[in-house]
C-alpha cells in the first residue's frame, strides 16, 4: 500500500474508486470532489461490456439504472445502489456534463480508451465525436 492511500480516510467512490478527501475515518459522510470515469477501474455494462463513460457525478449517472453489485443481479439508479449498498456516499453530488471536469475525464479516457479495455476485457464503443471535441485537450 503506498503512502499516500494511507493518509486520511480509506474509503473510496464505490463506483470509481477515487479516494475519500476526508482527514479520517471518523466521519459518518465521505466525499470527493474529482470523480473518475467507472470505466477507469473496469466498470462496464454487464452484458455489453461497454465500458460506463460517465463521470461519477452527472445527472446521466443519477437517471439510469446503471448500478449494481456482483453478488446481485439487480442494477438500480445510483440513489438506490448507494442506499443498499453505500449508504455512506449519500448524498452523492451532482455536475453538469459542461463541468470542465467532466471534460477532462473524457480526453484523458479519449488517451488512455486502448489500453484500459485491453486491460479489462471492455469494448470500446467511444463516441468517435470524442475525438475532436476532446483529444487535443490532452497533449500527446
Amino acid at each position: 500500500m503506498s503512502y499516500f492511500n494511507q493518509l486520511g480516510c480509506s474509503a473510496r467512490c464505490p463506483l470509481c474508486s477515487s479516494k475519500c478527501e476526508l482527514p479520517d475515518d471518523g466521519h459518518t459522510q465521505h466525499q470527493v470532489s474529482k470523480h473518475l470515469l467507472p470505466a477507469f477501474t473496469g466498470f462496464q455494462g454487464r452484458d455489453t461490456k461497454f465500458p460506463t463513460l460517465i463521470v461519477c457525478t452527472e445527472d446521466a449517472a443519477h437517471s439510469t439504472n446503471t448500478w449494481g453489485c456482483n453478488k446481485d443481479s439487480i442494477y438500480l439508479p445510483l440513489t438506490e445502489f448507494l442506499s443498499k449498498y453505500h449508504p455512506s456516499w449519500i448524498p452523492f453530488p451532482r455536475s453538469e456534463p459542461s463541468d470542465e471536469h467532466v471534460a477532462k475525464m473524457r480526453a484523458i479516457w479519449w488517451r488512455l480508451k486502448g489500453e484500459l479495455c485491453e486491460r479489462y476485457n471492455m469494448i470500446d464503443n467511444t463516441d468517435p465525436s470524442w475525438g475532436s471535441r476532446y483529444g487535443s485537450l490532452i497533449p500527446e
